[in-house]
């Protein structure tokens, strides 16, 4: 329920939902510190994550603004993904 499984290595890491936002915002976790902020919109079988990187001069990393992640801050790399539910299985 808190945990993304990278279907490819097998790799794990945690998250958890950040309540009030809008856009929706997830926190993705590395031993209880937030390494990576996202946002996130599901709708239907749709499931878009863009999520924003940690500064690589430290501080803390930013949420996306936008799924458009042409109009991202310069500098920022978002990384947008659109995962959709396979039905019946």
């Amino acid at each position: 329920a808190d945990k993304l499984v990278h279907s490819m290595d097998k790799s794990e890491g945690e998250y958890r939902l950040v309540p009030g936002k809008t856009p929706k915002v997830m926190e993705m976790l590395v031993d209880e510190e937030v390494v990576a902020r996202a946002i996130y919109d599901l709708k239907g079988d749709d499931l878009r994550i863009c999520q924003g990187r940690k500064p690589p001069f430290g501080g803390e990393p930013e949420s996306p603004t936008d799924f458009d992640i042409a109009k991202a801050k310069p500098g920022t790399f978002p990384t947008l993904f659109v995962l959709r539910r396979q039905v019946g299985k």
